[in-house]
């Protein structure tokens, strides 16, 4: 049949379109073969059952053949299925060489187009078809002229709004929101069935692992949660893994005996292998955690994970954050066909474990001692500087302004002086104990402190006030044991200002009127 392509879609292998399917951040869904909304039409189709299949079943067209152009006998299977959604892709097995393997595709009634594959010797497993991409809606596709292709699953991603309720949504084993730990390898090897040609995992990758203690974890919202994987039986071997869901473990142990059924029809590999599930969850939020306990000559391979899902479409899916990272542990576990309790950790996770609480001991000691170290620093380095400004106020970096009474009526009260403007005149005193002298006149001002000066210049008089307020003020006594080294000189200058000034009174021819503190004075 000729190509017939619309715009924008090519005549390509199916097997590249795989490719397409990846997007980031998308969730896909999946629909059983068996399931009533696929119609499949042009005969009647077969159900292959087996093991290998999802969910043990796949459907083909047996009745379909191609016969010669000369009686033109051929005879095709159709099938037509509505989905929800962005894209849809088939998976199962394609045809031989000798048969047409050719697909013509019908979208949403546009114009029909050809899809083709490679043609592998014998039959092979893979993902036969991918659509373009589409907008999130609802879409019928047609798929017609098959021969011998099957279908195991249909692959739909979903959209903003596409109705996810009661559908089964698939988590590839490279999906971000799976968590490792451990010596995982990612392995894209064909696999390898009685078949011979085997096929491809589900999106072309596996995770695979051989060493006890490595895990993976994820976490989802829904109602179920089944591990799927590809199952080792050539050689005889055993392995136990643990499956913790919300904090619940069992341990589940698989063995190959040369008894085995699949080693003795030689089945090398399974696919779509079933290695946990759980169908009875509340819907919410949940978490499986995955641990290799113990492995001896097989290899534990998982390919992808189902879940059902407990909301209703994208935009109301909640937000969960991904799952911490598992730690690597080791039980040693009986091997038992069905499900058993945990095991007790090794001994080398408890040694382990000893040593980690030791260094996280000693690491939390030693930020204490230092956040003790710094305050005690701190605390210092304030109490010091606070003493140094507790000096100097009590000395002069802060002056206090005072206010002399009113001597007339009409007068009116005003700053007058500070400590400065006092001090100012006198000469500096020596700040060595033992070279303070104090004037022996300076009774004269201290021994009677009520004793009324008379006789005296106003500004003189102002002034004797202004030092004696300001003596007032600092609120000390002569002689006082708490009385600083410092603060002592101060008062010293203080009352032998009071002399000079009385003195200087008794003699105006000789000594000068003290400066003048009106606004505007030179």
């Amino acid at each position: 049949m000729a190509s017939q392509n619309t715009p924008g879609l090519l005549f390509r292998p199916a097997h590249h379109q795989v490719l397409d399917l990846e997007m980031s951040g998308e969730l896909l869904y999946i629909v059983d073969d068996t399931s009533n909304a696929i119609a499949l039409s042009g005969g009647e189709w077969t159900t292959s059952k087996t093991n290998k299949w999802y969910n043990g079943t796949l459907m083909w067209p047996k009745f379909a053949t191609t016969g010669d152009n000369a009686t033109d006998t051929s005879v095709f299977g159709s099938l037509n299925y509505t989905f929800h959604g962005t894209s849809i892709a088939f998976v199962g097995n394609i045809g031989l060489s000798n048969n047409s393997q050719i697909t013509v595709v019908t979208i949403d009634g546009n114009s029909p187009y050809n899809t083709s594959y490679d043609k592998p010797i014998s039959q092979n497993y893979q993902q036969w078809y991918q659509s373009p991409h589409l907008d999130d809606g609802v879409h019928t596709i047609q798929l017609d002229n098959i021969v011998t292709t099957s279908v195991d699953i249909v692959v739909i991603s979903a959209g903003p709004n596409t109705l996810l309720s009661g559908q089964t949504v698939i988590v590839d084993d490279d999906d971000p929101s799976i968590i490792y730990s451990g010596n995982w390898n990612r392995n894209e090897d064909r696999f390898v069935t009685s078949e011979a040609a085997g096929g491809l995992p589900f999106r072309n990758g596996t995770q695979q692992s051989t060493t006890p203690g490595d895990a993976a974890s994820i976490r989802f919202t829904g109602t179920s949660v089944v591990v799927y994987g590809i199952f080792p039986w050539a050689t005889p071997g055993s392995m136990s893994v643990r499956y913790t869901l919300d904090g619940s473990s069992s341990v589940k142990t698989y063995k190959v005996t040369p008894s085995s059924p699949n080693l003795v029809k030689k089945e090398p590999q399974q696919p779509n292998f079933l290695f946990f599930s759980e169908d009875s969850l509340a819907p919410g939020n949940h978490t499986l955690s995955i641990n290799i306990t113990e492995i001896n000559n097989l290899t534990f391979v998982m390919d992808y994970l189902t879940y059902s899902p407990s909301f209703n479409s994208l935009t109301t899916k909640p937000n969960i954050t991904a799952p911490t990272m598992p730690t690597p542990s080791t039980s040693q576990s009986t091997p038992l066909p069905t499900s058993s309790s945990s095991s007790t950790p090794s001994k080398n996770g408890l040694v382990r474990g000893v040593v980690g609480g030791i260094a996280g001991v000693v690491i939390v000691l030693a930020l204490a001692l230092l956040i003790i170290y710094k305050r005690r620093r701190r605390d210092r380095a304030l109490r010091h500087n606070a003493g140094l400004e507790s000096g100097r106020q009590r000395l002069i970096v802060k002056p206090y302004l005072l206010t002399v009474p009113p001597t007339r009526a009409d007068a009116t009260p005003g700053p007058v002086a500070t400590i400065n403007d006092v001090l100012l005149p006198l000469p500096l005193v020596p700040k060595s104990r033992d070279k303070l002298k104090r004037s022996p006149d300076s009774s004269l001002a201290t021994s009677n402190p009520q004793r009324p000066i008379t006789n005296l210049r106003e500004d003189t008089l102002q002034r004797i006030r202004a030092v004696e307020a300001l003596i007032a003020v600092l609120g000390i006594t002569p002689n006082n044991d708490r009385v600083s080294y410092d603060d002592q000189i101060q008062i010293n200058q203080l009352r032998q200002r009071i002399n000079e000034l009385a003195q200087g009174n008794s003699h105006p021819n000789t000594v000068d009127s003290p400066p003048a503190y009106e606004a505007g004075a030179p």
